[in-house]
């Protein structure tokens, strides 16, 4: 009986050893209300990566804790705003764009009369961070 009971204890702790990558693994998918600095992290990582200067505005829960807001402005080429966009929907957090608004700012500078030629964007972005923990 004695001996079971040992080996029902070892089999369980070698099932929770070999789940714990996998439950690692998932956890980095939530980002919790207690600690968003890996998210923004992950986002600043990713701008630089994309060639973008990025600054995130504000980080806002919704109203019913459900999901975080991140509104956010970008600024390089369009590629590299494009690249930002692309690399943040494979990011392994779950992101949904609420709003997302690219401008040529060259269009805006030749109407004042400035001439520039490097073609530049601008994207103000709003974010809706889906696997979220309010915790």
């Amino acid at each position: 009986m004695e001996v079971a009971r040992r080996e029902n204890t070892k089999s369980l702790i070698d099932s929770v050893k070999a789940v714990e990558f996998e439950r690692t693994l998932l956890e980095t998918h939530f980002v919790q209300s207690s600690n968003i600095v890996p998210l923004l992290e992950m986002i600043e990582k990713i701008a630089r990566e994309a060639g973008t200067k990025a600054d995130v505005t504000s980080v806002d829960p919704a109203e019913n804790n459900s999901s975080l807001e991140i509104k956010m402005l970008a600024s390089g080429s369009f590629e590299t705003i494009y690249k930002l966009i692309t690399l943040l929907e494979n990011s392994p957090y779950s992101l949904e764009f609420t709003s997302v608004d690219i401008q040529n700012m060259n269009a805006q500078n030749a109407s004042a009369g400035k001439v520039n030629r490097v073609s530049q964007w601008t994207a103000s972005l709003r974010i809706k961070v889906l696997s979220f923990v309010n915790k």
